[in-house]
């Protein structure tokens, strides 16, 4: 397999339908999703700057625009979310949920941005809306943010969440389980996790890469990374044989 072959056939089979269609104009090629989703994958995968993606995929504004786009919109979350619910239905979701905590350094790129300051508070309820301090905060690494998890037993991100990098993890679980809803075919979605676990070192969940530093300014295009990191792992997931 070539290194730019990112995404197999049936991980697509189960994304393609939520993502746009051809987005050309006239006189110009349209850009095809595959190739854009592998594009940005690659992209977060190797750690590169935007404008290094290799010419295979096209332009590298192109890509960004439709990461950009696509963070905006919460297409990842909506496809994240019809994984969760196909997975809880095939019986591949494993409802001994932990929480995790990773942190990530701020390269002096991503902070070249405008920041609230003087103790503004975030909501971090909502996803598709840019906070005040866009995700930043100092921790003993220095400016760094916070990428909290709820995962599933077999270590698959369920929620997502951007915070400062000092952010306390104990603080964040309850606003991580508000926002667990694994949809269902007849009644309620799901919100209660069969147990809960948390402890100094828990296990990573798995993700197509870990940088240990975040280029992105803004918070709701880290975390849509994030986001398309768990719906890569899921399509992984759902793909394998019981």
């Amino acid at each position: 397999m070539s290194r730019f072959q990112l995404l197999s056939d049936a991980q697509w089979d189960l994304i393609s339908g939520f993502l746009p269609g051809p987005t050309g104009r006239k006189g110009r090629p349209f850009s095809d999703a595959r190739t854009m989703v592998k594009a940005i994958e690659y992209r977060y995968r190797t750690g590169i700057a935007w404008r290094d993606l290799p010419v295979v995929f096209g332009p590298w504004q192109t890509v960004w625009k439709w990461h950009r786009r696509m963070a905006g919109d919460g297409t990842w979350d909506r496809v994240h979310a019809a994984l969760l619910a196909r997975a809880d239905a095939t019986g591949k979701l494993d409802w001994s949920v932990s929480v995790d905590s990773p942190i990530a350094r701020a390269h002096r790129h991503a902070t070249n941005i405008t920041r609230v300051t003087g103790g503004a508070s975030s909501n971090y309820n909502n996803s598709l809306i840019e906070p005040p301090d866009h995700g930043f905060g100092r921790s003993r690494d220095g400016l760094s943010t916070k990428l909290h998890h709820l995962v599933d037993g077999h270590r698959l991100p369920l929620v997502i969440a951007v915070t400062p990098g000092q952010a306390g993890d104990s603080p964040m679980r309850i606003p991580l389980l508000e926002q667990l809803r694994i949809a269902r075919p007849i009644g309620r979605p799901r919100t209660r996790p069969d147990r809960l676990r948390g402890d100094k070192a828990p296990r990573h969940p798995q993700t197509m890469a870990r940088p240990a530093t975040r280029y992105d300014k803004l918070a709701v295009v880290y975390r849509s990374a994030a986001v398309l990191n768990a719906v890569l792992a899921w399509t992984r997931h759902l793909g394998d044989t019981p």
